[in-house]
């Protein structure tokens, strides 16, 4: 302070040169502060829950353009969220501003680790011109934005529900008209209900997809062109069963597969192999990281589930498990048999290597045209942390398809270095998205969870099957800085689940040997059946020697 005649006067400094916002909406200013333009909504409304109203002129910006209600996806650029969508299609304020921060922050909660052509462009586009699925997305932002009490979300919900039935029931006996909606608008509903926590109606959701999808694959007249654009929507549900249901029901893995629809014969499994075809989808270079890693999917669930199919067949002539009376599935019988005819799983496990390799060559020549890894003008950070989980996850799929099945879980074993590979790979991931987590600071509401690319499923992989003690541990320890809750996992639950799972094996661990040699064969864990009921899990582990049961608690 300086004074003046006695008096202490205040020392001025010349304001700042900055750059004023002339076309923004009327409440920031109103408000004062700067508006980020963003239309029908902004930013600064949608986080502070003002009313965002507009002049009767808006001027047209460069940014602006509307969205074309085309679900063809483009895999050669990287994805955007679209700037806008005309406000004309929404009921009241309220509804465009639970979409806007569906737009801005739900999909980007659900895609997780990497952009993600369904949620990023897919689900938007439809918004534009498919009731069904607008409504769904509206209430889905309403549930994340006001949490699980709101009555506005639940009216949403149940608008969306009426509009699917009755396109539904519209069409008959018959195919399922615009397949692609209603399946998108099933995942949005069973989204919806799992994070109420309701999730026997999310099953409910799921089972009304598998009923579209039993549709499409028996519709004998789609296009290619309707395959290219309905691959996504496939993909993200299959990804819906992996991550949640295959949990909530208590089963290894869905009998469907994207190429050859549901339960294949026999003559099908064993003479072709339901991986030929994916060959041709894997080009010399991949166009881009988001093409890449749609491939990656597709091929790592094709494998899986492929695997499953092939494995049962071999135990007891049909592709999908029975469980018992009690709702057990049979591991260990399952187990025996992919020792006792090796032959026909080796033929799989060596068709999806093959893939692999040819995949791997693709991304690591993709890889060179997204920069150095130097700072300045390198690669981000969102980029560097998928390539590094891309790199982990095809590392640990990898050593499933090189195994020697004839050696059962033994057969693991000799990779021990390719695992501590695929860990340092996760731990750079996981280090790149923490960082990039603090330096936005979020402050939106708790996060949903993610339905997409994800790391907790492979590091669940390496610690049960890398017998090797410290390995084990530096997994469960990176299972607690998971930066994304993944379908129904936060880090801390995932690795009591891990952890309970480990213990049948490590409590017969031969004293001094922290190896994978430590545990004796007989007491290796074959297979898990999971007994989900809220706030608990019931862990069935059988092991060629028993069955281990546990109980673990969730928070």
């Amino acid at each position: 302070m300086l004074t003046l005649f006695g008096f202490q006067t205040r020392k001025y400094h010349p304001r700042r040169t900055h750059t004023k916002s002339r076309a923004g909406c009327l409440t920031c200013k109103k408000r004062r502060v700067k508006c980020d333009e963003t239309r029908p909504t902004c930013r600064n409304c949608i986080r502070t829950g003002w009313s965002c109203s507009w002049p009767d002129i808006q001027p047209q910006t460069r940014s602006q353009s509307p969205l074309q209600p085309s679900y063809s996806p483009s895999t050669a650029s990287p994805l955007s969220i679209p700037s806008t969508i005309p406000s004309r299609i929404f009921q009241t304020q309220r509804e465009t501003r639970f979409f806007d921060f569906f737009r801005l922050q739900t999909v980007t909660d659900l895609s997780g680790w990497s952009p993600s052509t369904f949620w990023q462009r897919l689900v938007l586009q439809m918004a534009h011109s498919e009731p069904a699925a607008r409504q769904a997305a509206i209430a889905l932002g309403a549930l994340h934005v006001e949490g699980s009490s709101s009555t506005q979300a639940l009216t949403l919900y149940g608008e969306a529900l009426a509009t699917l039935r009755s396109a539904l029931l519209e069409s008959g006996s018959g195919s399922v008209p615009n397949v692609d909606v209603c399946l998108t608008t099933c995942l949005l509903l069973s989204c919806f209900e799992i994070a109420r926590k309701d999730y026997a109606a999310a099953q409910v959701h799921y089972a009304r997809g598998l009923d579209i999808l039993k549709h499409r694959s028996q519709d004998s007249g789609a296009s290619s062109e309707d395959s290219l654009r309905e691959e996504p929507i496939q993909t993200t549900f299959s990804l819906l069963e992996t991550h949640i249901i295959a949990f909530l029901s208590n089963r290894p893995s869905p009998g469907y597969t994207l190429d050859h629809g549901y339960t294949p014969s026999a003559s099908l499994c064993f003479s072709l192999s339901p991986l030929t075809s994916l060959s041709l989808s894997i080009p010399s270079v991949f166009p881009s990281l988001l093409s890449a890693t749609e491939s990656f999917l597709r091929i790592q669930r094709t494998i899986q589930s492929a695997t499953t199919q092939i494995t049962y067949q071999l135990a007891f002539s049909q592709p999908i498990p029975i469980p018992d009376i009690e709702g057990i599935y049979p591991h260990r019988e399952a187990y025996g048999a992919s020792l006792a005819f090796p032959e026909g799983l080796d033929v799989l496990l060596r068709e999806g290597l093959r893939l692999l390799q040819m995949w791997e060559s693709a991304f690591e020549g993709m890889i060179t045209t997204l920069g150095d890894d130097g700072g300045g003008n390198g690669r981000s950070i969102q980029n560097e942390r998928t390539i590094s989980l891309l790199r982990g996850l095809a590392a640990i799929l990898i050593i499933r398809c090189s195994r020697d099945p004839s050696l059962g879980e033994m057969g693991y074993d000799i990779f021990r270095e390719s695992y501590s590979t695929a860990l340092i790979h996760f731990e750079t991931a996981i280090d790149f998205a923490w960082t990039e987590k603090q330096a936005r600071h979020e402050t939106s509401p708790t996060p949903l969870f993610s339905l997409s690319l994800g790391v907790l499923h492979a590091l669940y992989d390496l610690v049960a099957k890398c017998r090797d003690l410290q390995i084990r541990q530096r997994g469960l320890d990176l299972l607690s800085r998971m930066p994304f809750r993944e379908g129904l996992w936060d880090g801390q639950n995932a690795r009591r689940v891990n952890e309970a799972i480990i213990s049948f094996e490590e409590m017969n661990r031969l004293p001094g040997i922290e190896g994978p040699e430590g545990i004796p064969e007989e007491y290796r864990t074959v297979g898990v059946n999971f007994v989900f009921s809220p706030g608990r899990f019931k862990i069935i582990a059988d092991s060629m020697s028993g069955r281990g049961v546990c109980v673990v608690e969730l928070d």
